[in-house]
């Protein structure tokens, strides 16, 4: 779907003068969506993070490993969980083209989780002014496009 423009035409009386129009550019809109919810997703999972760890401590690690060596559904939960992790790790170091800057990244994105996630890719939409291409492939894979 491409842009398109809406003209207003002013009622009598009214403050707006007849010469407004709306742009509706559909690519920032999703964008502008799609950063929402990183801040509600970082919002929420820092949260409820919190409570766990005021709750429970910090034992993440021998409670996640216990669970995968359970063999029960939360263990199978975690281990699809850590796939998940390690491609995100993964895709981060490939982005930056496993630059040392990428490679270290990635460790973050893979012990950090969504907490790293959300943040890094909220500040990567703003550097690459929403253009998804670059977001996903880094801007030099995007240039080569």
């Amino acid at each position: 779907m491409g842009q398109f423009s809406v003209e207003i035409c002013a009622l009598p009386g009214s403050i707006l003068n007849g010469n407004q129009k709306i742009h509706y550019k559909p690519g920032k809109t999703k964008m502008n969506l799609f950063r929402a919810l990183l801040v509600l997703i970082l919002v929420v999972l820092s949260a409820y993070t919190a409570i766990v760890i005021a709750n429970h401590g910090i034992n993440l690690l021998a409670v996640f490993f216990s669970d995968i060596a359970a063999m029960a559904w939360p263990g199978q939960f975690n281990l699809d969980f850590l796939g998940f992790l390690i491609l995100s790790g993964i895709w981060t170091a490939w982005r930056h083209q496993f630059s040392p800057a990428g490679l270290g990244l990635g460790v973050l994105a893979f012990f950090g989780g969504m907490m790293f996630l959300t943040i890094y890719l909220l500040i990567v939409s703003l550097r690459t002014k929403g253009d998804v291409g670059a977001l996903l492939l880094g801007e030099a894979r995007a240039g080569q496009r």
